[in-house]
């Protein structure tokens, strides 16, 4: 199974994407690091993040949350390709 089908078990399809476009648009903060995610995520929902997080931890696979706040002094980058998780809404 790949990561898009895995990720839409736990959130709707159209709140999962694997697009390099959308990869890219992500890959960046106002840090000088450049990590381009395998998936982007847009939970919703607490149990989303719950699923999330617990896919995350069974898979092996980092998360990096993007949200209001990721800056040149705290970026929100992770030392392998993660997922990332934008968390505006929950």
């Amino acid at each position: 199974m790949n990561l898009t089908d895995s990720l839409s078990k736990i959130l709707p399809q159209e709140r999962v994407s694997t697009r390099y476009l959308d990869r890219i648009a992500f890959a960046n903060d106002a840090s000088v690091y450049r990590k381009v995610p395998r998936a982007i995520v847009h939970p919703t929902t607490i149990e989303q993040v719950r699923g999330l997080l617990a896919f995350s931890r069974r898979e092996r696979l980092p998360v990096t949350f993007r949200a209001a706040g990721t800056s040149r002094l705290a970026p929100s980058a992770s030392r392998l390709p993660a997922n990332a998780a934008t968390t505006s809404g929950v």
